[in-house]
């Protein structure tokens, strides 16, 4: 019984990640993500470009937070080479 439970559990998550493309990532992931030390990712923390959230204790960020802030940075980049 508890090996479908687990099984159960695994095809909910699968199917979660496919239909949302959205997960917690990692501070590693992030600064991966971004190229950035983590003093520049506390930046992003402190200037409220970036929310961070915490369960438990360890420290999580949306990945479509982190999506959307790449977005802006490209789009700004973009504004500053076409004037």
């Amino acid at each position: 019984m508890s090996g479908n439970h687990s099984r159960t559990i695994v095809m909910f998550s699968e199917t979660f990640m496919d239909s949302t493309s959205r997960r917690l990532l990692q501070p590693e992931e992030v600064t991966a993500l971004l190229q950035l030390p983590d003093d520049d990712l506390q930046w992003l923390i402190d200037t409220k470009q970036l929310c961070e959230i915490q369960i438990r204790g360890h420290r999580r960020f949306d990945s479509a937070d982190v999506y959307q802030l790449i977005a802006e940075y490209k789009n700004t980049a973009k504004r500053r080479s076409t004037t």
